[in-house]
């Protein structure tokens, strides 16, 4: 699967296919969509390849590039995807790739420490909530 900053991301529906099924009835399909964002050239790329996020932009149909970047940045689109769920889980593994080895031994130090003292209030209510016998 192709990777792309999903931040910058923005697809349009490029053809769409009439697909008679048994009843005789046409159902639209749509195979692949335009992909286009600031920094990368504009290409085709199948469905199966992108996701659906909640950000939309109002824009006509195949814009410029000046257009599209105009539109996104009037938008807001990088602050509503940095405030994703998805988005922040993605800033958060890049931080993580980018620990050096000593930072995750400070990490895992760190874990160790906040178990150790989670730990010991467990152990302090449940002493309190023990019946005296």
């Amino acid at each position: 699967m192709i990777q792309f900053t999903l931040s910058t991301l923005y697809a349009y529906v490029v053809s769409m296919f009439c697909i008679p099924n048994l009843t005789n009835t046409c159902k639209l399909v749509c195979f692949q969509a335009h992909v286009d964002a600031p920094n990368m050239v504009r290409c085709q790329m199948n469905f199966k390849k992108l996701e659906l996020t909640d950000i939309k932009i109002d824009i006509k149909r195949i814009p410029k590039k000046r257009t599209l970047i105009e539109a996104m940045e009037a938008a807001d689109v990088k602050n509503k995807w940095g405030n994703s769920s998805w988005g922040r889980k993605l800033i958060v593994q890049k931080r993580r790739a980018s620990l050096n080895d000593f930072d995750r031994f400070k990490l895992m130090l760190a874990k160790i420490k906040r178990a150790g003292l989670v730990r010991q209030e467990l152990a302090k209510l449940k002493k309190q909530s023990a019946p005296e016998s």
